[in-house]
């Protein structure tokens, strides 16, 4: 009996949880362990492929330099910086939405490319909702910083922006 009077109880648990400062780590550990422990097949795989999209998706804009709220902000080309997230955003619901479909429909002998289907469906979505929700907070964010700068601060940045090319996927894998 002295061994089991340790053992915190689930209320204790959760309580620690969710005031530790690493809670969404914490959050993240628990659910792939009850998704290995519990559901290992198809579902742990669905899971993963859903946390890897969603993970690629918040890197892409938290991920790159965001120091200069200018250069956030700056048009690619030919597009405003929301334009371009709402396409991708949008590109990757409409493949995931065709993934998904051909997943419903595949005949019942082929389970495994079902399955294989709904977790490309699953992270490609995870991907376009996390891609589109960071993209917003980070302009947003970019956007607010810009109103609350003075006229100095607005000039340091304007002369310190670079123009956006491709090659933002290279730097960022260098500073990693």
């Amino acid at each position: 009996m002295t061994r089991f009077k340790n053992i915190p109880s689930p209320s204790d648990l959760v309580h620690k949880v969710m005031n530790s400062g690493q809670t969404g780590r914490v959050s993240l550990c628990l659910a792939l362990v009850l998704c290995v422990a519990v559901m290992w097949t198809a579902f742990f795989f669905v899971a993963l492929s859903g946390l890897l999209g969603a993970a690629l998706g918040i890197w892409l804009h938290y991920g790159q330099d965001r120091d200069n709220p200018l250069q956030v902000l700056r048009p690619f080309r030919w597009a405003r910086r929301l334009t371009i997230v709402l396409i991708v955003s949008a590109a990757g619901m409409a493949l995931a939405l065709s993934l998904f479909f051909s997943g419903l429909f595949t005949p019942d002998s082929r389970a495994f490319l079902s399955g294989m289907y709904m977790t490309g469906a699953n992270g490609i979505f995870s991907f376009s909702a996390a891609f589109f929700t960071a993209g917003v907070l980070v302009i947003s964010d970019a956007r607010a910083k810009i109103n609350a700068a003075d006229a100095v601060q607005l000039h340091t940045w304007q002369q310190t922006a670079r123009p956006i090319r491709l090659s933002f996927l290279v730097r960022s894998f260098r500073k990693a």
